[in-house]
């Protein structure tokens, strides 16, 4: 199963990167726009392989499994673990290429935007769900 999981997983990426090869970003406002977009795109397909409980990526997985183990909510471990990870690739670069390449301010955003966002869908969620009115 988890092979064929890969492999659905490998074309669907495939399948964006060809979806967005004709999209130019210039500027830095829309470097930032674009990022934006992408972590509310990130986010709600995370947000969907949790409501769904279905298999996840390895390190979505393991901040589900630290979320179920701890009792924690998942979006506050998720953002946790993406400023333990943009950290280590900060120590990373330090040492061994003497400067920061590939970790900017975006790369900070995005760890705690897209933990937050999950937060948000779980709220739209909850509102969008709760039973209202007389039965």
């Amino acid at each position: 199963m988890q092979t064929v999981l890969a492999f659905v997983y490998g074309y669907l990426t495939n399948l964006s990167v060809w979806l967005i090869r004709g999209i130019t970003v210039s500027g830095y406002p829309m470097q930032f726009v674009f990022m934006l977009l992408g972590c509310v795109i990130l986010a709600f397909g995370i947000w969907i392989q949790i409501k769904g409980g279905v298999a996840m990526l390895p390190g979505e997985a393991m901040n589900r499994a630290i979320s179920k183990v701890t009792g924690r909510r998942y979006e506050n471990i998720k953002i946790l673990f993406d400023i333990l990870y943009i950290a280590l690739s900060a120590v990373i670069c330090l040492v061994f290429l003497g400067k920061l390449q590939g970790v900017r301010e975006g790369s900070i955003i995005a760890a705690f935007a897209v933990g937050s966002i999950i937060k948000v869908y779980n709220k739209l969620f909850d509102k969008l769900t709760e039973r209202k009115g007389e039965y």
